[in-house]
Order: structure tokens, then sequence, then C-alpha cells
């Protein structure tokens, strides 16, 4: 089924001609996104249009600092901290005071990794971790003060949108202070019921001294960040991990380093383009900016087409104008970014179009790779419910602008997709079990684009003999259920609750909660028997497993059965690969009774495509 960004819906065909496309930089809901993009450039072997960019701006949440005399450990001397580690209470409403900003603080190139140093007493009533709150909560001394005393940083996964960060500093042997400055006031109510004994509060004291600018230009691409303020602070900055590696962010995966290419320098800060997902005809490429191996943060393009919230008005040389909206980002399963096409040669290009600012179009010939993978996989008939983007040929699909490119300041050829015709993901194996109370006679069809079935699906299943036990006849033939996989017309939802345990129990919990749902033992074996080679394969230490819910379900892909039966119950997992836990609100799974002519179905997301 098709996964569809929440945050843009699709435009109808305006009848008018000289209206233009829409061309949109898709914005992002850091904490209701999925958050790890294998994007479905369509299908198995593309990543759609790049997910969306999820923020990992929205990292620090908290901040705080600590002390010692060694760059490289956290010093056990009786220095007295500064005059600023000052420990006054404010105000019972809990205001922060003024801040002080230190100067001549000395940061590492990369985070040293700290035993686990306790902080807090009770992680799960602070953060709601359940059991996973020793996995997710770790220290690292990132540099030190003017003074000689280490800047700590405790690291939390809380969930898509990053991970935040909350300084401390060591005071003397043993003792350290909770930077409130960096975390704001919430973090006083929140955790100084839950601070040890050997931690104190500083109110004054605040980090300022790591900017990174809201809007850059390095080598010609214009970006931006999410962020509205005048200029990025360590409090807006994500911790790397593990240096470079980690530039994506503490939630995502970290990359390997030869997928890292670096654009240029500006005031001590660095910035860089990132590989995502590497494939024959296309890359899908991210922008970060680092401060040494220490912090990054992602950024976005901000060039005329990408920043561009309203109607572009593009003059196109020929072919038909639309009002539709246009992408080169999406939502998935892992990333964020833009599209990037490859092997262009620049004598193939086309010119279709022109924006206001003067900046060309292209299109390529219809025997290009890309354009025939973005027909082929992406494009399956057209999504929406105009039939006159239904079915197309190839250079009817290409007349109609389903896609063009754009040159960056970069030199690269940015794919734009059209919205109301390109596909953005895929669901696998749904399959359907008809229970009647006797011999039944049953139609069956899907609201939904059926790329494979069994038996042949064509418009639907007509006139299938279904018998209590669940056996089905169709057309002479013997089955056990209904198998279709494909593409559905709803908004995909956002993933905001489930549950993740470490990769090797993954399979069990599963079967657990499929049981759970009111699956009985065929239902569940039959899942696990398409799923849990999947589940297994995950080379991640831990995975998430969030289920759709029936009403979910009959959103994305609603089911059409005659007779209409008297129960339906359809579940569908949505699952990913972890490399560290994060804060995620748990699902509650319930059963359900099997009254009358029941009907189950059970299904699943595939990250890598329907073939």
């Amino acid at each position: 089924m098709l996964m569809q960004d929440n945050d843009q819906g699709q435009n109808p065909m305006s009848p008018e001609p000289q209206i233009q496309p829409t061309l949109t930089n898709e914005s992002v809901n850091s904490q209701a996104l999925h958050h790890k993009l294998k994007h479905h450039l369509f299908s198995d072997k593309r990543v759609l249009a790049v997910v969306l960019l999820v923020v990992i701006a929205a990292a620090a949440a908290a901040f705080f600092l600590g002390r010692g005399t060694s760059h490289n450990n956290v010093s056990t001397s009786s220095k007295k901290p500064s005059t600023a580690n000052s420990t006054s209470s404010p105000s019972t409403a809990q205001k922060l005071p003024q801040p002080e900003f230190t100067s001549g603080n000395s940061y590492f190139s990369t985070a040293k990794k700290l035993p686990d140093l306790g902080f807090i007493t009770n992680l799960d009533k602070v953060f709601g971790c359940g059991t996973s709150c020793s996995d997710i909560t770790n220290y690292y001394q990132i540099g030190t003060t003017a003074a000689g005393l280490p800047i700590i940083d405790m690291t939390f996964a809380d969930g898509p949108g990053g991970v935040s960060n909350s300084f401390f500093v060591e005071t003397s042997s043993g003792k350290y202070s909770l930077l409130a400055q960096n975390g704001g006031s919430d973090l006083l109510t929140g955790w100084q019921p839950y601070l040890v004994a050997n931690v104190t509060v500083d109110y004054k004291t605040k980090l300022n001294d790591i900017l990174l600018p809201t809007q850059v230009t390095i080598a010609g691409l214009k970006l931006k960040t999410f962020s509205l303020n005048s200029q990025l602070t360590i409090n807006d900055l994500g911790l790397m991990a593990d240096g470079m590696r980690s530039i994506r962010g503490g939630f995502y995966d970290d990359v390997a380093t030869s997928a890292i290419t670096k654009l240029g320098s500006q005031g001590g800060i660095d910035y860089y383009e990132v590989v995502a997902l590497d494939s024959a005809n296309y890359k899908v490429v991210e922008d970060h900016a680092a401060y040494k191996s220490l912090f990054s943060v992602d950024y976005q393009p901000d060039g005329e087409i990408a920043r561009t919230q309203g109607n572009l008005a593009v003059k196109w040389t020929h072919g038909e104008n639309n009002s539709s909206t246009y992408f080169s980002a999406g939502t998935g399963c892992g990333s964020y970014g833009y599209v990037v096409a490859k092997n262009i040669n620049s004598n193939d290009l086309t010119q279709v179009g022109t924006t206001p600012e003067g900046q060309a179009l292209y299109q390529l010939p219809s025997s290009n790779p890309l354009v025939k993978e973005t027909y082929s996989k992406d494009y399956a008939g057209g999504q929406g419910d105009d039939p006159s983007l239904q079915n197309l040929t190839l250079t009817q699909f290409t007349n109609k602008h389903a896609y063009f490119l754009a040159k960056n300041g970069l030199g690269e050829y940015v794919l734009y997709m059209r919205d109301d015709m390109i596909i953005r993901g895929g669901c696998a194996k749904p399959v359907i079990y008809l229970y009647p109370t006797a011999p039944t006679s049953v139609s069956v069809k899907i609201g939904a684009q059926v790329i494979n079935s069994a038996p042949a699906y064509g418009d639907g299943w007509y006139n299938v003999m279904a018998y209590p036990d669940g056996s089905l006849k169709y057309n002479g033939k013997i089955y056990d259920n209904l198998f279709w996989d494909g593409y559905g017309n709803g908004a995909y939802p956002d993933i905001t609750s489930g549950t993740i345990v470490k990769t090797p129990n993954a399979d069990k919990t599963v079967r657990i909660q499929l049981a759970q749902q009111g699956l009985n033992a065929q239902e569940i074996s039959d899942f696990m028997n398409f799923w849990q080679p999947k589940l297994n394969s995950i080379t991640q230490p831990y995975t998430r497993l969030s289920w759709l819910s029936t009403s979910q379900m009959n959103s994305l892909a609603p089911l059409n059965i005659k007779p209409a039966p008297q129960t339906i119950r359809r579940v569908f997992l949505d699952f990913e690969g972890l490399s560290r836990p994060y804060k995620l609100s748990p699902q509650t799974l319930s059963s359900f009774d099997r009254n009358g002519f029941t009907v189950v179905e059970w299904g699943g997301l595939l990250r890598s495509g329907l073939h």
C-alpha cells in the first residue's frame, strides 16, 4: 500500500490549463515521523524521494556541564568551580535567571564515552523509558571549561526526533552540577526530585559558545535548518557519539566515512553531503553541518524550488500544465534528504520549463534507466481517483510532467516527482481469511492498487466459495486464503507507539502480540512463515514493532466484502531495526470475539518495496 505523506494532501487536477504546479519542500514532524527511511524511491531498489527532512535539530532537550583536570578523563581533583556555578534556587515559579555564558571552553574533537555515572535515581520516572532506560542513557565527556572542569553530556534517546542532551560539570571530586540553563525550567520540575545527592543544579551557567547559522551558502548550495532561531546553539545539535560516522545524528544509524563528502567550511563549521542510499540510477543525499566530529545538525535545500510553499508559476514549453504538488522528499523509514539523478549526460536533457527566477527544468529520454524505473516501479498506474492519470503510456507519463530535473548549486540534477502520480512506499503480503458460518459465495474488492495476488485478482475476487473452516474454492482450485500486495490510496499513519525489543527477541514478541490481537494458531503460523525471515535478517541490535489497527487499515485500503461480515479484524506490522532504542509510547493490543461471518487479514510493511 502507498505510504503517503500526512503533511501534504493531493491536489485535484485543475480544469484551468493556465494554473501551474505547486512545488513544495516538505516539512517535518520530528516526533511523529517514521524514524528510519529506507526510501522507496520506487520499490525495492529505490527510495523514493527522500524522506522528508527528519529534523535532528529537535535534539537538545537539556544540557549540562562537568569538571576535571584532564582533557582525557573526568577528574577526581578538588578544584573549586568557577563563581558562575551558582546553586542558589530560582523562584518558586521555577523561572531561570538571566544566564551567564561561559567562555574559554575547550572541546574535544570526538566525544569520549564514560561509564554510567548514575546522575538520576529513577530514569523511568523522568523519561518513561521502562526496562530500556539503561540502554538509552549514556554519558560522554565532550571537553573542559576554562578552569579545567570536565564538561559531560548525558544523552537520552527520546524518540524519532533524535537524541536529547543534558550537560553537567564536575565541580569537585565526585560532585557535579547540572546546567539548568541548557535544559530549561521544565527540567527543574521534572528532574530535581530524582537527582542523586552528589549532583546539584547550576541555575546560571549556560554553554553558548558553539554557534551555527540557520541559513548558509556552501559551494553554491543554499541551505537552511528547521530552527526559527537566528542561530543554532549546542542545545540544537546532536552529539556524534561515534565521530564522523554519526554525522546523521544520534538516532540514525552510522554511515561509512566513504559516504561523506565535505562541501566546505565557514566560521569553524564544516558542511557535508551524506549519501544515505546509493542505487544504480539515483542516490539519496542529505546535508549536514558539524562542529569538529563532536556535534552535528541537518540542513535542507533552500533554493527557489525547495523554498516555495505556494504556487510556483512554471512556464512549460510543452506538455500539460497542472496544479499538482511536486516533491523530492517523502516520508519513509529512516532518513530524509532529496533524490539526485546519476549518470546524467547533459546532451540527453531536454528543457521543458522555466521557473519565475529563470531556473531551467529538464526531462530525460524515455529510454533513460531512471525514467523507466520511475515509470515502471513508482507510477503503478496512477494513485489518485483522476482517470486521466491512470494507465498512461510512458510517453503520456512524460507529457504530463510526472517528473522533472533541476540543477542545484553543486551541479547535481535533483529529481522532483508529481505527487498525484508517483507512489511513495510499499506494503506487502496482506492475507485475507474468510470464515462464514455456513458455505457461502463471497465477493471481495480492495480499495487499493493490487500489484501481486493469488488467486489472480483482476478487478476483484467474485464468487469465492468460502467454508466455515476457512478453506476457499475459486475457479476450481482450493486456497487457504486470498493473498494480495500493492499500494493503498489513503495516508499512511504516523508511527507514534509500539514496542522496542532486542532483535533476537523480535520474532517471539511478534508471536505473542499476534495472539494478543486474537489471531489463531494457523494465522500466526502463516504470518511467521512469511515475516520471520525478514525479522531475522535485521542486523541492528534493536527492533521496533508497531501495529496498525483495523480502522487504520480501512482508511488505507478499505475492503468491500459481500455478503458483509459481522466481524472483521485487520492487523498490519510496521517494523524496523534500530541501532539504539528510544522512548516510545506503548500500544494496547486487544483480542476480539469471532461472532458470525468473520474476516481476518494480516500484513506488513516491506521497506524494500514489493518486488
